[in-house]
């Protein structure tokens, strides 16, 4: 069995710096935190008009976090993907959402991501969670997908990637939005990957590719032949 860490300690601690010396604010007035996104409803609704202090400086800010999000972090995917949206028209709740994610960063900064293998490729299963909120951006009553992705085994577990995005649609309840997590999910992510490790296990354990096969066959075989039952 092999395990992994992946340990960005050291970049992130640059991201705090960064955001303290362009927002000219001292470390101290980062408070720990339990969360990376702030609720909207605690934001006064003329700070989403007004503009923020940050408006030309935060693309920076965002962009490094997101590189380090996006490898170990899956945790800041959502709240950095909200202000992603926000750079044209920063405003001061978007100041308030970045001080927010900066300060969870700068007390969760030992965090890693984690896997270990210790199994066969013939044993893995690609494994896709997704979830959603429901209506969670107050302003447009939109939700947003979640998904995660990872190879697992009787002895693995490996991540492969997550993502955080805006659905285009308004869903009218919890249940449809977690639907339109699952087809975004199954579509841009879960298909290919699911053709693409057909082929290594191919590539690795032909025999067991071929026993796959051989019975997806004989079950299709007997579905065909099977005779209905009436429901009466």
């Amino acid at each position: 069995m092999k395990g992994y860490r992946y340990d960005m300690r050291g970049f992130f601690e640059q991201t705090v710096e960064v955001y303290c010396e362009r927002a000219k604010v001292d470390k101290s007035t980062l408070r720990a935190v339990n969360t990376p996104s702030l609720d909207d409803h605690q934001i006064k609704e003329e700070e989403f008009e007004e503009e923020g202090l940050l408006k030309f400086q935060a693309a920076k800010v965002r962009m490094k976090a997101s590189y380090g999000a996006r490898l170990v972090r899956y945790d800041l995917l959502h709240a950095i993907c909200s202000l992603a949206r926000e750079v044209t028209r920063w405003s001061k709740a978007c100041g308030r959402r970045l001080h927010r994610l900066i300060s969870y960063l700068h007390h969760s900064k030992d965090l890693s991501l984690e896997g270990f293998v210790g199994d066969p490729a013939s044993n893995l299963t690609v494994c896709l969670y997704t979830d959603a909120d429901f209506a969670g951006d107050t302003r447009t009553s939109k939700s947003t997908s979640g998904l995660y992705m990872a190879l697992v085994g009787p002895r693995t577990f490996m991540p492969i990637i997550a993502v955080s995005k805006k659905q285009s649609v308004v869903s009218h309840s919890s249940i449809e939005s977690g639907i339109v997590a699952l087809e975004y999910g199954l579509r841009s992510e879960g298909l290919m990957i699911l053709t693409f490790w057909e082929h290594v296990v191919a590539m690795m354990h032909p025999g067991a590719a071929g026993r796959q096969a051989r019975n997806e066959e004989r079950t299709a075989k007997a579905a065909s032949t099977a005779t209905p039952v009436s429901p009466g």
